[in-house]
């Protein structure tokens, strides 16, 4: 008894210990050092760990067919880079390609309780508030050395988060708004979670920031249910017009973010603007149809390898450009291949979980978050890839295989 004790406090520390390290990617380039011996040991440990006592795939229904497809295509799309590129950008874009889906095994291997979703959850929002908190930060004392360089957007300072790149918090914010929603919090500590969230999604100027924001609303009101909806929902409004009048600095981000979307000084949006969120979302859906069609069909039948996804694995701008979509741009990777396997991995996923959120309230939590995953995909193209946009998603699979036959007791 003691032995198997020890063995599960291990695996929960390789659980968390792993969590963390994935989820602070920001500290890699300024601490190196630190942060790579502790990865590539945390790793070895793992690997050790999963070889002895572990296992990849359990069954061989359609869903785990298609993880296990995915899983090929990975060395797939590994080989054909070398037909683009060489090996320095097989070097630099393989790892961050396989980080999420090697995730996948390590979480099928250490989760075997719903209490370890909930953990892994916690942790995502812990880290959340620091990346919001970071944002605000900047804000009132510029920015901080070890982010991403901040760049200018309508006359305002544009900030990186603790999250990483410039585009990431706004492209997340609706699904870690979401997980606290849903969360058995004390009221009045959710609100001020989601007023910080919400505070700091302005404070990027990104249009995805809102349209994020708008979703989790319209989800809110219509389609979930939560203790305290409407009182919740008005505090969150009046702390924002309090924030809004109290501090000007932010107010400023506020409006000007508003602004992006491409509204005029009438209040209408201004569907001709390049600028409108309108127009970049006809852009990001048929505009991409549009520029696939530029390449010859063998290339998008095949793909280009990891010289397609360029920017997302680390890779510097190349001659396959990008669709700014996350659907399309699997055509650049991985061709037709990775294109059907990923839909048929959303539309599995989705569909165990439609089932299961009937009778379970994390399955119910996860349902409702990947609807705003596969809405970002349409405008974020590393979307899947990406630790903290990609953390739900590959979380929720590996709840539908530990659960999807034994749900019918709700977990709050």
């Amino acid at each position: 008894m003691n032995l198997e004790k020890k063995h599960s406090k291990f695996k929960f520390l390789l659980l968390y210990g792993w969590t963390i390290i994935i989820l602070s990617q920001v500290l890699k380039t300024n601490f190196a050092i630190i942060y790579f011996a502790i990865f590539f040991l945390l790793l070895a440990i793992l690997a050790i760990f999963i070889f002895q006592k572990g296992f990849l795939f359990k069954g061989n229904d359609f869903f785990i067919i298609q993880i296990w497809i995915f899983f090929l295509l990975q060395i797939y799309i590994g080989s054909i880079t070398f037909l683009y590129g060489d090996v320095n950008d097989f070097l630099r874009a393989f790892p961050r390609m396989t980080l999420m889906p090697l995730t996948l095994i390590i979480f099928i291997n250490l989760i075997s309780s719903k209490n370890q979703f909930m953990k892994l959850v916690d942790i995502l929002i812990f880290f959340s508030i620091i990346a919001s908190i970071s944002l605000i930060y900047q804000v009132y004392n510029g920015p901080l050395d070890f982010l991403v360089e901040s760049h200018v957007r309508m006359g305002l300072d544009r900030y990186a988060s603790t999250f990483g790149s410039l585009t990431i918090f706004g492209s997340v914010v609706g699904i870690i708004t979401l997980l606290v929603i849903k969360k058995d919090l004390n009221i009045f500590l959710k609100f001020f979670i989601i007023t910080l969230f919400l505070t700091s999604a302005f404070v990027t100027l990104a249009k995805a920031a809102i349209i994020n924001i708008l979703i989790v609303i319209i989800l809110s009101i219509f389609f979930l249910k939560f203790k305290y909806k409407k009182l919740l929902l008005l505090l969150i409004i009046l702390g924002l017009f309090l924030i809004y009048f109290l501090f000007p600095e932010i107010g400023i981000y506020m409006i000007k973010t508003i602004q992006t979307l491409g509204f005029t000084s009438s209040g209408q949006i201004d569907v001709s603007s390049n600028s409108s969120f309108v127009y970049q979302f006809l852009k990001r859906v048929f505009y991409s149809l549009d520029y696939l069609s530029d390449f010859n069909i063998v290339n998008l039948f095949f793909g280009f390898g990891l010289i397609g996804g360029q920017g997302v694995f680390g890779l510097p701008y190349s001659f396959t450009g990008t669709t700014h979509n996350q659907f399309m741009d699997l055509y650049l990777i991985g061709g037709i291949f990775l294109f059907l396997n990923v839909i048929l991995i959303v539309i599995c996923l989705m569909m165990e979980l439609n089932k299961m959120r009937k009778k379970d309230l994390i399955a119910e939590t996860f349902f409702f978050c990947n609807i705003i995953a596969i809405i970002n995909m349409f405008f974020f193209n590393g979307f899947i890839y990406q630790p903290v946009t990609s953390f739900v998603f590959w979380l929720s699979i590996v709840y539908v295989f530990n659960f999807r036959n034994n749900h019918f007791n709700k977990y709050i």
